[in-house]
């Protein structure tokens, strides 16, 4: 096991030397930037380098498919670890995200204690006002059936 480890971190490691290659190259190629927090996050590392990855991607693509689960994922697992700059950045992709794919952004910002970032854009909209609650309520029904479960 301690092998394979070994291994996958040579391989992450490898991967992010290319992606940052090639990030250098094209700097406002958002995928880029995506794929280096991707890496990073896969070997829980959140470090300067990481932050400004998140930024990057934020400022040049937060609309891109794999930007916003790469920046979201990693900004809520490492987010006691980013300066305010870089939670901007994640702010400002989970605001893209909300208005982009409704209901996985209003999942994850709950599941992730991020609702009071994302709610200034939910308010204004009242479709997404009813894709919140809508997501609220499926969560409530889970939780029921998951207690139930345990009560038998």
């Amino acid at each position: 096991a301690k092998q394979q480890r070994g291994e996958k971190l040579s391989t992450n490691e490898q991967a992010l030397m290319l992606f940052k290659q090639a990030a250098e190259r094209r700097p406002p190629w958002a995928p880029f930037w995506a794929a280096i927090i991707q890496t990073k996050d896969a070997i829980w590392l959140y470090d300067e380098e990481l932050q400004r990855a998140i930024i990057n991607a934020s400022r040049t693509g937060p609309w891109f498919g794999n930007v916003q689960p790469a920046v979201l994922s990693a900004g809520v697992r490492g987010w006691p670890e980013l300066d305010e700059e870089a939670r901007q950045a994640v702010i400002n992709v989970l605001h893209s995200a909300v208005v982009v794919r409704p209901r996985q952004a209003i999942s994850m910002a709950l599941n992730s204690g991020l609702i009071d970032y994302a709610m200034p854009v939910i308010e204004q909209d009242h479709e997404l006002v009813k894709i919140y609650r809508q997501v609220q309520a499926s969560r409530k029904r889970k939780a029921q059936q998951q207690m139930k479960k345990l009560d038998k």
